[in-house]
C-alpha cells in the first residue's frame, strides 16, 4: 500500500478541518435551538404556575390584575436569565444540561414576580440531567473530526516539532490503514529510526537527555492518533531505556547508530524471531491430517503460523470467523486462499452453527494480561466461550512483548472506541450518500463501537509464545523470569 506524502497529508488535513468546521457550526446551531425551545417551555411553565398561585391568593379582579402584571415582569426576567444560562451552557456542548439549567433559572426568576402580593410563594423544580451518566462514559469518543483537526493543528502550528515520518505514521494508524499490534509496533520503531537519523544534538546539550525530550511530542502525536497498546508502549519503553544508557563520551553519529541497531535488535528478536518460534509451536500441535482450525478476525502471527504449517506439509481446513464493522477476517481469508489452504468463512452470529466442525481454535490477541486474560478484538470472548462449551481447545498465539503486568476486571474498565460512521454505514453508502449518517451529534443518539473485549483465562487452553506452550496462569511467572532489562 502506497503511503501518502507529507504534502498530501497537509492538504487532506486542511480540507478535513474546513469540512469539520462547517459541521461543528451546524451542530452548535442545532443544540442552541434545542436549548432555546426547552428554556422557553420551562419559563412558560414556571411563569404560568406563579401567575396561577398569585391569582388565587388575590381573591379579586384587582388582585388578579396586579399578580398578572407581576407575572409578566417575572416572565421577562426569567426569559433573560434563561437565555443567558442556556447560552453559557450550550458553549460547553451539553444541550441537555442547558435545558435543565434554563428551566431551573426560569423557576427561580418567575417565583418572586408571582408572589408580589407577599402572601404566597410558588416553587417549581425541573429534573436535572446528567450528560456524563451514560454507558461507556470512560471511553473517549473517536470521531474523524478530532483526528482531522489534530493533524491540521499540528501541521500548521507545531509542525517543526513533528518528524514527517511520525505525521505519516499517525495518519495511517488513525485511519486504520495500519492495523495489528505487531505491524503497528514495527511501524512505530521504523518511524523512530528516521527520527534518530535526522536528530542533531544542540550545542551544549547531552544527547541522551535531549533526545528523550525530542521524542515526547512524537509520542504524543501517536497517542492522539490511537491509543498505543501494550506492544507499542513496550517498544517505546525499550527505546527510552536504550537512549538513557548511552555513554556521554560517544560521538553523535556513533550514538545514533547504536540506538538504531538496538531498535533493529528489538524488531528481530522480540517480533520476527518470536513469530518464527510460535509458528513451530503451532505446527507441532496440528495433527498430521484432518485438523479443522477455527480462527477469528486477523492476527499476523496466527496467519503466518497457518501458512507456514501448510507449506511444511500439514493438511487442514480453516474456518475464518469474522464480524463488523472492521471485517478484518477478510484479509486473513484472502491470504490463506492465496496459500492454497481450504477455507470456510462465517460471521460471528453463525459461530454456533460452524463450531461443531472445528477441532482446534487458534486466536490472536492485542495483549495478554497478568492474570491470563486476553485483551483482544471484540468478539474474541464469544468465540472462546463457545469453543469451551463445545469442548474445542483454544490456543492463543502471542509474543511476550505483548504481555502486560496490568489486570482488568472487565472490558469496560479500559477500551478503545472505533469510528461510529463505520458502525452505522451501509454497504451501498458509496453509491447513495443519503444512506450514510451525517449528524452523529443528535441529543437523542448515542453511538459506541468498542474495539476490544476481555476473555477470561478460564476459556483459554494454552498460550503459544517464544517461551513455548504454557497455560494462561503462567503469564505472571513468564513476566517475572523473562525480564532481562528494567524497561520490561
Amino acid at each position: 500500500m502506497s503511503q501518502p506524502g507529507e504534502a498530501e497529508v497537509k492538504d487532506a488535513a486542511t480540507k478535513a478541518l474546513d469540512r469539520e468546521a462547517a459541521k461543528e457550526a451546524k451542530r452548535l446551531a442545532k443544540e442552541a435551538k434545542f436549548a432555546k425551545k426547552s428554556a422557553a417551555a420551562g419559563a412558560a411553565a414556571a411563569a404560568g404556575a406563579a401567575a396561577g398561585g398569585a391569582g388565587a391568593d388575590g381573591g379579586g379582579g384587582g388582585g388578579a390584575s396586579i399578580s398578572s402584571g407581576s407575572s409578566k415582569k417575572g416572565e421577562k426576567g426569567a426569559n433573560a436569565s434563561v437565555n443567558a444560562t442556556a447560552s453559557q451552557t450550550v458553549k460547553g456542548g451539553h444541550a441537555a444540561a442547558a435545558a435543565a439549567a434554563a428551566a431551573a433559572a426560569a423557576a427561580a426568576a418567575a417565583a418572586p414576580g408571582g408572589s408580589s402580593s407577599g402572601r404566597s410563594k410558588t416553587t417549581s423544580s425541573a429534573p436535572v440531567s446528567h450528560p456524563d451518566a451514560r454507558l461507556f462514559s470512560n471511553v473517549v469518543d473517536r470521531h474523524p473530526r478530532s483526528h482531522d483537526a489534530f493533524f491540521a493543528s499540528k501541521i500548521g502550528s507545531t509542525h517543526a516539532q513533528l518528524h514527517p515520518s511520525i505525521i505519516r505514521l499517525s495518519f495511517l494508524i488513525s485511519t486504520f490503514n495500519l492495523m495489528g499490534a505487531s505491524a503497528r509496533t514495527i511501524g512505530v520503531l521504523g518511524a523512530f529510526k528516521d527520527v534518530v537519523r535526522d536528530y542533531r544534538t544542540p550545542k551544549g546539550a547531552v544527547l541522551s537527555r535531549d533526545l528523550i525530550g525530542k521524542l515526547a511530542p512524537q509520542i504524543n502525536a501517536l497517542v492522539h492518533a490511537r491509543p498505543l497498546g501494550q506492544g507499542v508502549a513496550h517498544a517505546i519503553r525499550y527505546l527510552k531505556y536504550e537512549v538513557s544508557l548511552l555513554d556521554p563520551s560517544l560521538a553523535q553519529e556513533q550514538a545514533k547508530e547504536h540506538i538504531i541497531s538496538r531498535i533493529d535488535h528489538f524488531i528481530r528478536d522480540r517480533i520476527i524471531l518470536a513469530s518464527t518460534v510460535i509458528q513451530n509451536v503451532i505446527f507441532q500441535k496440528l495433527r498430521a491430517a484432518g485438523e479443522v482450525v477455527l480462527t477469528y478476525g486477523r492476527s499476523s502471527v496466527v496467519e503466518a503460523s497457518l501458512i507456514s504449517a501448510s507449506s511444511r506439509g500439514k493438511s487442514f481446513r480453516v474456518i475464518v470467523v469474522d464480524s463488523g464493522p472492521l471485517y478484518e477476517g477478510r484479509r486473513t481469508l484472502a491470504r490463506l486462499l492465496e496459500a492454497g489452504i481450504e477455507c470456510e468463512y462465517a460471521l460471528l452470529n453463525s459461530l454456533p452453527g460452524v463450531i461443531g466442525d472445528a477441532s482446534l481454535a487458534i486466536l490472536g490477541t492485542a495483549s495478554l494480561l497478568a492474570d491470563g486474560s486476553l485483551y483482544a478484538r471484540a468478539g474474541t470472548a464469544s468465540v472462546a466461550l463457545i469453543a469451551r462449551a463445545k469442548g474445542v481447545p483454544s490456543i492463543v498465539a502471542c509474543e511476550t512483548f505483548k504481555f502486560s503486568e496490568r489486570v482488568q476486571l472487565d472490558a469496560l474498565v479500559g477500551n478503545e472506541a472505533g469510528d461510529p460512521l463505520n458502525l452505522l454505514s451501509f454497504d451501498s453508502a458509496a453509491a447513495n450518500p443519503q444512506l450514510r449518517p451525517t449528524d452523529l451529534q443528535a441529543p437523542n443518539l448515542g453511538v459506541k463501537s468498542l474495539l476490544y473485549d476481555l476473555t477470561p483465562a478460564r476459556y483459554i487452553t494454552a498460550v503459544a509464545s517464544e517461551v513455548g506452550l504454557n497455560g494462561p496462569e503462567s503469564v505472571g511467572v513468564i513476566l517475572r523470569d523473562y525480564k532481562s532489562t528494567p524497561w520490561n
